[in-house]
């Protein structure tokens, strides 16, 4: 009997913590995956409207501080103390300088010189990153799917920025590297908030976006010095304020609010809507006319993510045999 019963042990269902992590997603995680998706992808118009009459760094620093706001106002509404550990602020200083301020003003000195379509394209590079980071920094082995999923991403970017892109594509090698360069910012976020622990996720995206200001404010001030320039147009403020509001401010909510209820896994999948709703935008309201080979290269770098994120199906476990 002492053998059957180690028997059954080992066949145990799965602990409530690992159950949990690996639990469906609900209808409403959809509906905020798919908000996600919308709310970034539009993104990369607005940012290519504004950036006529609003210098990068100006146009990050804003957008920034209009989310930092809206957030804390809507922290301290709700109730929620704002945390004072100085552990705390570390890491809200660190996800505020890569998740917002870095890559923020890198994708907007990026679309100065390529179109926004090509730049929404670039960010799908976002998941590659990630698992490539988590193999070294969050002890998350690679496997034969990921190495294969990274290897068939990284060569769409390689379609869309080597010696082969003709048209257009190629025609800033600089603007395309900041792009993707923004990309991997946000692929080191993803480690950095699976290492950040506790509070709500309004409070998260209050304090981090919060600090992507006071990492850029200054920047602006320094490098730019908006109050020499022409006052922006009437579209340009529009579309930063709907950036800074919109899809700054209620996205990082979203985003950490469905980071809590899902993991970080489920959220990469906004990569195969973003890229494809910044084409579509970048085309019907800019005038974009992307070659022939970005299209190609977003097929080439979604199929990779799919490769690279799935989940192979586990064989079931044998059933433990009865002591006689």
């Amino acid at each position: 009997m002492r053998c059957a019963r180690r028997s059954r042990a080992s066949v145990a269902p799965p602990s409530d913590a690992a159950s949990h992590s690996m639990a469906q997603p609900r209808l409403a995680d959809y509906g905020m995956l798919l908000f996600l998706g919308l709310t970034w992808g539009s993104s990369f118009m607005l940012i290519g409207v504004a950036l006529p009459s609003v210098p990068p760094i100006t146009l990050t620093a804003i957008r920034c501080l209009l989310a930092a706001a809206a957030l804390l106002a809507a922290a301290r509404m709700l109730g929620h103390a704002i945390p004072r550990g100085r552990r705390a602020w570390l890491s809200f200083l660190a996800m505020g300088l890569t998740n917002s301020a870095l890559p923020f003003i890198l994708i907007s000195t990026g679309q100065l010189r390529i179109d926004s379509s090509l730049a929404a394209i670039l960010i799908a590079t976002v998941p590659l990153f990630t698992l490539v980071l988590a193999h070294f920094f969050a002890g998350d082995p690679s496997t034969p799917n990921r190495i294969a999923g990274v290897a068939i991403g990284f060569g769409g970017i390689v379609l869309l920025i080597g010696p082969s892109a003709l048209a257009g594509i190629g025609a800033d090698l600089l603007g395309q590297i900041l792009v993707v360069g923004g990309a991997l910012c946000f692929a080191v976020t993803q480690v950095l908030v699976k290492r950040h622990r506790g509070g709500s996720p309004v409070v998260g995206a209050a304090c981090s976006i919060a600090c992507s200001a006071l990492w850029t404010i200054p920047v602006a001030m320094l490098v730019e010095q908006p109050w020499r320039g022409a006052a922006p147009t009437a579209g340009a403020v529009a579309a930063v304020l709907v950036l800074g509001l919109l899809s700054t401010g209620v996205t990082h909510f979203v985003f950490f609010l469905l980071l809590q209820r899902t993991g970080p896994q489920f959220v990469t999948l906004n990569n195969y809507i973003a890229p494809s709703v910044g084409l579509v935008l970048g085309i019907v309201f800019l005038g974009e006319n992307p070659h022939w080979t970005a299209y190609v290269a977003l097929a080439v770098i979604v199929f990779g993510i799919y490769v690279a994120t799935r989940t192979p199906r586990r064989p079931p476990a044998p059933i433990a045999a009865e002591a006689g």
